[in-house]
Order: structure tokens, then C-alpha cells, then sequence
């Protein structure tokens, strides 16, 4: 499975749509820059998605929290 504590207490909050910020998607998406950068050596194909998914992010996404990466599917963004 791939369930952990941290997916369930997200998960819940993603479903209400409750995006408040616990950690914002900009410090997520500065510290998915970083851990790129030092794995410029690595070809990283999930890291470099995910960092490629924060920047499909409204401007307005990135005082939210980083679970709203998981609304690019509800907007239609990602099919």
C-alpha cells in the first residue's frame, strides 16, 4: 500500500479542499529546486515531475499549502 501517516492527514484536508497552509507550496517548490540542483547528476524522472507540476501552479497557489499540487487534477490542468 502506499498509505503513511503524513498521506492520510493530507488526504482528508485535500478532499474538503482545504488548502491552508501547513507548509506553503513555495517553500516546497524552492526546496524541490534545491534537491535538483544537488542531484544535477541524476536523472531524478519523479523529482523533476513533480518540480515541473509546482510550476504549473497558480500565483495565487503559492501561499497554500503544498497539497494543492493535487488540485492541477480537479482544475483539468492534468489529464
Amino acid at each position: 500500500s502506499g498509505y503513511s501517516a503524513a498521506f492520510g492527514n493530507k488526504f482528508a484536508c485535500m478532499v474538503a479542499g482545504d488548502y491552508s497552509p501547513r507548509f506553503k507550496t513555495a517553500l516546497m517548490h524552492k526546496d524541490m529546486g534545491i534537491a535538483l540542483a544537488e542531484g544535477k547528476d541524476l536523472a531524478l524522472p519523479m523529482a523533476n515531475l513533480a518540480n515541473r507540476l509546482y510550476e504549473m501552479l497558480n500565483s495565487e497557489d503559492q501561499d497554500k499549502d503544498y497539497s494543492i499540487i493535487a488540485d492541477l487534477y480537479v482544475r483539468g490542468d492534468i489529464k
